[in-house]
């Protein structure tokens, strides 16, 4: 039974005169032995030795036994600037009692104008995990429109980087190996990064991990970005408007050194269209760049939803650890196709393999019911304290449900105890 790259291969016997008969098949996560007993006698399969001597190497059901560190240290609200937002989150690893580790700073999204570094969905638990591989994880914020416009944003997301560098002794991390990960507004934001900062450059990353940002401003019917530039006619060359978007496009400086780019973009996606992407994807290739792009079909503007998606029969999050690995230790060995460059189709949501072995749990909370927050009980109690605030009402539906809503403004969690989709309007519950 040959098995072909990134593909597990199915091994079929059929019990029938002695016959086995094995067939290779494409899009299994895992593999698996059928036995067919025909008639009502139950018979032992031989299957001869070249045979089962393939069945064997395919890959294994269990993942590769892995360090295992500990999450370190937690450090919140580390100011970076004068700004009341200019703040970042540091989660670190037990892995820097050895020395320097990676760092992977989180880039959140909200159009510019909204979201945070630390709520109910960010850092996202599939980059926390990355603690456990020995990397910190780094989360910041950034000042908003209205109030701020470009380059406000990528200025500080610049200014978080050469924090983390100047400051790599007393975290422990290495300065060297920063990549830059960001969801929407987010994923913009860390491709200019990663675009306009040149090898010389102190807030140069090692890579950008960009989940369906948009990347291309100053066409006509491009995602509106009246918010980040403050104008609204970024298409007509005749005006500071296009100036302003082409300024902002890390689409007009895409450049031969730039660093590595691994892009996501569910095909789906109605909020930033997918085409932006592919030719964001085009032109990096051409320019020399190594870059790939997944594409999740049947999938929109859902971080969680394009992060625990499949592709080639294994879970997006696990492309994305081994392309970071493969990435910050140039020469080492990379088993997923996202490491060779270029555009990577995903698999349809009929192929999503629950057996999976590196599914994680949290993924498959999201595969089941959708994205949302998945926080347990202790965890909201630890973000609510890092606030001197209290989350009630949530203690008894955590149990069953997940919460829902945590607003940290007026202080509301809202929980539910069903296990079919959440309600799009949760009960109220006592702030």
């Amino acid at each position: 039974c040959s098995s072909l790259r990134h593909t597990s291969c199915c091994l079929i016997a059929a019990v029938e005169k002695s016959c086995c008969d094995t067939r290779a098949m494409t899009n299994r996560a895992s593999c698996c032995l059928i036995v067919t007993v025909l008639a009502t006698q139950v018979q032992a399969v031989a299957v001869p030795a070249p045979v089962l001597s393939s069945f064997m190497s395919s890959p294994p059901s269990s993942p590769p036994s892995l360090p295992g560190y500990a999450n370190g240290e937690e450090y919140y609200d580390i100011k970076f600037g004068a700004d009341a937002l200019q703040k970042l989150d540091l989660y670190t690893t037990s892995a820097a009692a050895d020395g320097g580790v990676p760092c992977i700073l989180f880039v959140h999204g909200g159009g510019w104008s909204g979201g945070d570094k630390n709520t109910n969905k960010n850092p996202p638990d599939w980059i926390l995990y990355l603690r456990q591989r020995g990397y910190h994880v780094a989360s910041t914020n950034y000042r908003l429109a209205p109030n701020d416009r470009h380059p406000a944003q990528i200025d500080d997301v610049g200014r978080a980087v050469i924090y983390l560098k100047k400051n790599s002794l007393t975290y422990n991390l290495d300065p060297h190996k920063i990549v830059a990960i960001g969801t929407s507004a987010g994923g913009h934001l860390v491709s200019l990064l990663g675009t306009r900062n040149r090898p010389e450059s102190k807030a140069r990353v090692a890579g950008a991990i960009n989940f369906f940002g948009p990347t291309i401003l100053y066409e006509e019917g491009a995602t509106p970005i009246y918010n980040l530039l403050g104008c609204k006619m970024p298409a007509d060359p005749s005006t500071e408007c296009h100036q302003r978007a082409l300024h902002a496009s890390p689409f007009t400086q895409v450049a031969e050194d730039n660093p590595h780019f691994l892009i996501l973009h569910g095909e789906d996606d109605l909020a930033v269209p997918v085409n932006a992407s592919k030719r964001f994807q085009d032109l990096l290739e051409s320019a020399g760049v190594k870059s790939s792009l997944i594409l999740v079909p049947e999938v929109d503007h859902d971080k969680d939803r394009v992060a625990c998606g499949q592709t080639d029969g294994l879970v997006n999050t696990e492309h994305i650890y081994r392309w970071i690995h493969a990435t910050l230790s140039p020469g080492s060995p990379c088993d997923s196709i996202v490491c060779g460059g270029g555009t990577v189709y995903g698999d349809t949501l009929d192929l999503y393999d629950s057996t999976d072995a590196f599914v994680s749990p949290y993924c498959l909370k999201v595969r089941e019911i959708g994205s949302g927050c998945f926080d347990d009980d202790e965890t909201l109690k630890r973000k609510a304290a890092q606030r001197d605030v209290i989350i009630s009402g949530c203690a008894e539906a955590a149990v069953k449900g997940f919460c829902q809503k945590y607003d940290k403004a007026s202080v509301l969690c809202q929980c539910s105890c069903a296990s079919s989709p959440p309600p799009s309007s949760p009960p109220s519950l006592p702030a």
